[in-house]
């Protein structure tokens, strides 16, 4: 991974505008903007809330171990918490850069209201479990903002991961002859299409890294920590 110091900005700015970049957001672009530790201490509340009989917390993973409570309760309680508009300064001056994809690592959708809100022409797609959808090719001036593991949008109670059942699913669920990741997406990670890739507020030891498809493959990573 290189540091920041390393970056040769003109060969990013290149690779952006030829649009062979792909940027990930993690929670430190929205949810725990300004707050490290928001995502966190919602989860602590939700599992104060409904009791240790009922569930508890993987603190590391940030998923539920579900006991003796449904799914759909957690998953209101969430959607609560993730439907606030976490828009801010960072989300407006990353939709001003001509990303064609930008991949968000959580199930809110704040890029999207930035983008609507200055009126930007973009697609915005997520996945679901054994649904395969179509997704039209990316380009700077019509960008694919997907969320990659689940969204708020969704109606189904699969579309947020809240226990590790998810996790696993989600895993089994890329290696299916039918993938439930488009193909147009996955095309994208490979190093015909993709030079460098860029993780903005994003923790590293969340479970999810090892889940991105092919992301190893990938010959840079560009690693920004301003939060």
């Amino acid at each position: 991974m290189l540091d920041n110091s390393d970056i040769e900005w003109d060969v990013l700015t290149d690779s952006i505008l030829h649009e062979s970049t792909i940027l990930f957001l993690g929670q430190g672009a929205s949810i725990n903007y300004e707050n490290p530790n928001r995502e966190k201490e919602e989860f602590e509340k939700i599992s104060q809330e409904l009791g240790e009989e009922k569930l508890s917390l993987h603190q590391k993973d940030g998923l539920f171990i579900l006991k003796n409570t449904s799914k759909r309760s957690v998953n209101i309680k969430l959607r609560e918490f993730y439907s606030q508009d976490f828009t801010n300064p960072t989300l407006e001056k990353i939709a001003e850069i001509p990303f064609h994809l930008i991949i968000n690592l959580t199930p809110d959708v704040s890029i999207k209201k930035v983008f609507e809100n200055k009126g930007f022409e973009f697609q915005h797609e997520y996945y679901e479990l054994n649904k395969q959808k179509q997704i039209q090719i990316p380009n700077k001036k019509h960008t694919l903002l997907y969320n990659l593991f689940g969204c708020i949008e969704g109606k189904s109670r699969q579309n947020i991961f809240v226990e590790h059942t998810d996790l696993f699913n989600y895993l089994k669920s890329l290696y299916t002859t039918n993938s439930s990741i488009s193909p147009t997406l996955k095309s994208y990670f490979t190093k015909e299409k993709t030079d460098n890739i860029i993780f903005l507020g994003c923790d590293f030891e969340k479970w999810y890294f090892p889940a991105i498809p092919n992301v190893k493959i990938l010959s840079q990573y560009f690693v920004f920590s301003s939060f």
